[in-house]
């Protein structure tokens, strides 16, 4: 597997030398020019933020002459999204560039809604979207919904401030975040490309959760938590639809097929609860959950919610049934025995890998680190540090999270 990815890596760097190689004699036809659609950040928005996405750009080979690109979200004809800067120009010599989309703010959405990014044209007409890597899709939210404080949870903030000293208020609504993730080496043309160390801004929205008393002030991130969600849902899709390995598996695609996966319209979405600040300053932030072999582990307890994967449960539910081909003869299974054989769509059971309250790896030199998490009301703080894996990772992860608290009133 990993083979092959640097393989289709190095095509796609390396084109321009292949090209030149191919066209010493001027009337070899032209090679496609293939462009290459990433972004290290989050792929995710909310129609009331205005924040801007930004997504690169990599040719294959730098364009010879002045080139024009038309980008275009499908999904968008009510212009809920604007591109900045398409079509893009693009002078002789350049093979990068930036893409900018931005909300137009319109509040129009009343559900989540996926877009994907498309090549529309090109005055070169070599120029195409490098179809080895899935579609690039953006998410966009409806407003975000902040919590509005009922006076018995307004009584909760006001004891929180009298008893504990913290003044909670700080900690709700929309905060912006630092991230700063470590992968292990090993995972090198597998789980990351270029540097094993990717950094971003994101926001997250937090809440007073439910499980909050007179006590205890715990919170819960209702959105993005960690800033994570657009990193986790990449990793979730490296591990089953974008990997040779679970494509292979003879299940996979007539599973695909029978619930009608569409990788361009799928939701992925992510919440957090159960953060309780204490008095000294320290966050409990990690909880239980269940492994691939249905063993208990200590995790940060980020619960998904996937639409493909809500399909796939409701139709194994109904018993619906697909045919493989086995031995030149059709086979027939049931949803709920592929699901049993590994082939789900499930984002715990690949997500949650090892507990991180101990070091289970043992890797010469040691990946793990212990989490923790502190605030700093002062410094305006609040900081997540922990190890991560999943089912093919190589080792922990190394993420840490920084949050900027608001300002006292």
């Amino acid at each position: 597997m990993k083979a092959k990815y640097y393989f289709q890596m190095a095509a796609l760097v390396c084109m321009a030398a292949g090209v030149v190689a191919c066209s010493e004699n001027e009337d070899v036809k032209k090679q496609t020019n293939y462009v290459r659609l990433s972004s290290q950040h989050s792929l995710s928005i909310h129609e009331d933020q205005s924040d801007t996405i930004m997504i690169d750009l990599l040719l294959g080979q730098a364009v010879q002459h002045r080139t024009v690109l038309n980008f275009e979200l499908e999904q968008n004809s009510d212009s809920v999204l604007s591109l900045l800067n398409s079509p893009l120009v693009l002078e002789p010599g350049t093979k990068t560039a930036v893409l900018k989309i931005v909300s137009n703010q319109k509040s129009l959405l009343e559900e989540p809604r996926p877009m994907e990014l498309v090549l529309k044209s090109s005055t070169d007409t070599n120029i195409r979207i490098w179809d080895a890597t899935p579609p690039l899709v953006l998410t966009v939210h409806p407003d975000s919904e902040l919590q509005e404080l009922t006076e018995e949870q307004k009584q909760l903030i006001a004891g929180y401030k009298e008893r504990l000293g913290i003044d909670v208020s700080r900690f709700l609504g929309r905060l912006e975040c630092k991230v700063r993730i470590v992968f292990p080496t090993d995972e090198k043309g597998t789980f990351f490309t270029d540097s094993e160390v990717r950094e971003f801004d994101a926001k997250s929205i937090l809440a007073l959760s439910e499980k909050a008393t007179a006590d205890t002030p715990v919170l819960k991130m209702t959105d993005n938590p960690m800033g994570l969600t657009s990193f986790l849902y990449e990793i979730f899709r490296k591990e089953t639809v974008e990997s040779e390995f679970w494509m292979g598996m003879p299940y996979a695609r007539p599973v695909l097929d029978l619930i009608g996966y569409q990788p361009a319209q799928e939701i992925f979405d992510v919440t957090l609860d159960s953060l309780v600040l204490h008095a000294d300053k320290h966050v409990d932030f990690m909880g239980k959950a269940k492994n691939l072999y249905d063993e208990d582990i200590t995790v940060v307890p980020f619960r998904f919610e996937y639409s493909a994967w809500d399909r796939m449960k409701k139709q194994a539910a109904q018993g619906d049934k697909f045919q493989v081909e086995e031995g030149g003869t059709q086979v027939e299974y049931t949803l709920a025995d592929a699901i049993a054989s590994g082939t789900s769509l499930n984002p715990e059971a690949y997500l949650f890998a090892s507990t991180i309250d101990s070091d289970v790896w043992e890797n010469d030199p040691s990946d793990w680190v212990a989490p923790s998490a502190s605030f700093d009301e002062q410094a305006g703080t609040l900081t997540f540090t922990f190890p991560w894996d999943h089912t093919n990772s190589s080792g922990y992860t190394q993420i840490q999270v920084v949050y900027t608290l608001k300002t006292s009133k």
